[in-house]
């Protein structure tokens, strides 16, 4: 028999470009406080992303890299609620989820996203969800039920023999859902082909302080195989949350009302981006931005733009999630016939950096207070050499996206 194949396809677009001014009011600043296991699920896929990108990151080394690891613990979640005996188990123990029943976990990341849509108004973010299924395939009316009530999936069938008119609707989703900043999702649908589990994210917000474009100049960016050229800097003074610590140092540039933030770090001159990203762990992530104090920083940070298109399969079996891939797959919790794999798992991001604000989307397909006081001097941040980011929401501490720049321009 053959086996009916699913795809996960991660699709993210991050653009931090010159928005338009919104007539929005910015509401009051309201502390996120999340229940004990929907925090844990946030940690947990804190440390799931990082450690999938250092995976990635290891095999496209010296390239310019960014992943949303909300957006895949989205597409997953969904997966998993499908996912039965080892299959589950794997992903249960690489996504880190320590949860005593099945609605604990949907529960926690129907919070968690509630959470980061109401958090700021001044930024506008989405988290979509849908399942498209091959109309011939008999999917379970539990796997719907709970990927609608918990994750506000859309569900629909298709018919896949029409290869054109499948891929229209469901890149047309896609497109929708990331305001025209991703296109195309799903190049060709394959015979064995019965789902594809889609996720999408998207932000969009100003900079809390935002850089004068005047100020923006031409300066040298040490690359990293030793030599300089001319980047466009964005140049600022402002008082922002800084830190030092072993290896790097960092800085937070907050957004609207200051609830999400971008988290850039430089690793010290002796110390390479690839080895930082190496040892890069979420408990050590946390313990340095969580020691950030308030700081008059002068800053220089480059434009940047770039985009990705990676194949996540190798990335994931190597963090321990191997069976889904392969003909003992068990995801007979998703529908009929039960002998269903994940054939592919596939993430496309893009990002720009500018002087006014940020725009960022990301799509995941499968188929199948007072602040402390800091230094008495203002301190110079210099951003000329490669770099690693974050956005990320400041109560809950969940990382939307992370990403690399070896190259600015």
């Amino acid at each position: 028999m053959k086996t009916a194949k699913l795809i996960l396809l991660f699709v993210l677009m991050v653009n931090f470009y010159s928005c338009t001014e919104s007539q929005e009011v910015p509401q009051e600043y309201i502390s996120i406080k999340l229940d004990l296991k929907s925090q844990e699920i946030v940690y947990s896929s804190n440390d799931f992303g990082i450690n999938l990108f250092r995976q990635v990151a290891s095999v496209e080394e010296g390239k310019n890299l960014m992943i949303s690891s909300l957006s895949v613990s989205q597409a997953l979640g969904m997966t998993w609620n499908g996912a039965r005996g080892t299959t589950r188990d794997e992903m249960t123990e690489v996504m880190g989820f320590s949860v005593d029943k099945d609605e604990d976990l949907n529960t926690s990341n129907k919070t968690i996203r509630d959470a980061l849509l109401s958090a700021d108004n001044m930024v506008e973010m989405d988290i979509a969800n849908s399942i498209w299924y091959r109309n011939t395939f008999r999917v379970k009316n539990e796997f719907v039920g709970i990927n609608k009530k918990y994750y506000d999936a859309e569900v629909k069938g298709l018919d896949f023999d029409d290869s054109e008119g499948s891929k229209k609707a469901i890149n047309g989703w896609v497109k929708k859902k990331t305001k025209d900043k991703i296109t195309e999702v799903v190049q060709e649908i394959n015979p064995d082909d019965v789902m594809f589990l889609i996720n999408a994210v998207y932000f969009k917000g100003k900079w809390k302080y935002q850089f004068k474009k005047e100020d923006t100049s031409d300066e040298p960016f040490l690359y990293a195989d030793g030599h300089r050229a001319d980047v466009k800097m964005m140049s600022q003074n402002e008082h922002l949350e800084y830190f030092e610590a072993n290896a790097c140092s960092g800085v937070a540039l907050p957004y609207g009302n200051g609830h999400f933030r971008m988290i850039v770090l430089l690793p010290d001159e002796d110390v390479t981006l690839k080895d930082f990203v190496a040892d890069l762990n979420e408990s050590d992530l946390s313990s340095h931005v969580n020691s950030a104090m308030e700081a008059e920083v002068n800053l220089k940070l480059p434009k940047f733009t770039f985009e990705c298109d990676l194949r996540l399969n190798y990335p994931l079996q190597q963090l321990g999630i191997k069976t889904a891939f392969t003909d003992h797959a068990n995801l007979s919790g998703i529908g009929d016939p039960s002998n269903l794999t994940i054939s592919k798992v596939q993430h496309k991001t893009f990002v720009e950096v500018n002087e006014e604000g940020t725009e960022a989307a990301a799509v995941t397909s499968v188929t199948v207070g007072v602040t402390s006081v800091g230094p008495e001097e203002s301190v110079s941040f210099v951003v000329d050499r490669p770099f690693l980011f974050l956005i990320q929401e400041k109560d809950t501490e969940a990382i939307l996206f992370i990403g690399q720049v070896y190259d600015p321009r």
